[in-house]
């Protein structure tokens, strides 16, 4: 029940309590007896106990809010530190992780309307495991992902924060984490949760910034909304390069058509 609500209701027991009085004593003489002015004090009383029974109500559940708000947001903050440390011990790994990825979208022209949903999450998938490396490394951005994940789906389903606070926490860990980190867990959580993808696509997480490889941009988009870009440019197909001996330098196109065609 709102506040509102509240006060409304405990002002109309207070109102009826008066009126109801009135009715019933309407046309008599007012009365010099105190005995009797202390009786009608007593009788007021009670609706006025109710209306300030309930602002007082109010002014606890407003000081829990304010309590629970000053909790989320400390408990927010610390996260952000320890994500930052994370990212920082991990960057070297991530660098390297997401610079092997990348060298696969280096496609000057294509057209994504060629390609099909699923397959395009399969070769992204693809690359993504190509590009991990050593098993230690593996583990090691699994576990950093994974508690990233879980930052990011207290602050979205945070109930005390309004939806103004959580857009300004998730672009406060965006501003925090790198773009090859953001990316590297756009990959991850292909394999993981792509059920997420498209609130945190929303959100803002997966933004990538101008000089980055349009057909990137573009495949995030489409993975993330369902939508392919209406302004696609059309690929220059080498059928030289279907096939290449080297897959960790193969580019999109042609793993498509190796995996596919």
């Amino acid at each position: 029940m709102t506040d509102k609500k509240i006060i409304l209701i405990a002002f109309g027991v207070t109102f009826t309590t008066i009126v109801f009085y009135a009715i019933c004593f309407w046309g008599t003489e007012v009365s010099k007896n105190t005995t009797d002015w202390g009786a009608f004090g007593n009788y007021l009383a009670v609706g006025v106990s109710i209306f300030s029974v309930a602002l007082i109500y109010i002014t606890y559940r407003e000081q829990r809010k304010t309590n629970e708000i000053t909790r989320s947001e400390h408990h927010i903050a610390t996260m952000l530190k320890t994500l930052d440390a994370l990212s920082m011990k991990n960057q070297s790994r991530i660098e390297t992780t997401y610079f092997n990825i990348l060298e696969h979208f280096k496609v000057p022209f294509y057209d994504l309307s060629e390609y099909e949903y699923e397959k395009i999450v399969k070769v992204c998938i693809f690359y993504y495991s190509l590009a991990l490396g050593e098993k230690e490394d593996s583990i090691k951005l699994n576990y950093y992902f994974q508690y990233l994940n879980l930052c990011i789906d207290n602050i979205i389903h945070n109930k005390t924060l309004s939806k103004e606070q959580i857009q300004l926490h998730i672009t406060e860990l965006s501003c925090v984490l790198t773009e090859d980190s953001r990316l590297l867990f756009f990959f991850w959580l292909l394999i993981s949760d792509r059920i997420v993808l498209d609130s945190y696509y929303k959100y803002g997480l997966f933004i990538i910034n101008d000089e980055a490889s349009p057909l990137l941009k573009d495949i995030v988009s489409y993975i993330c909304s369902g939508k392919c870009p209406t302004k696609s440019q059309t690929r220059n197909f080498n059928g030289e390069d279907i096939i290449l001996d080297d897959y960790s330098k193969e580019k999109f196109s042609d793993s498509y058509s190796r995996m596919f065609k």
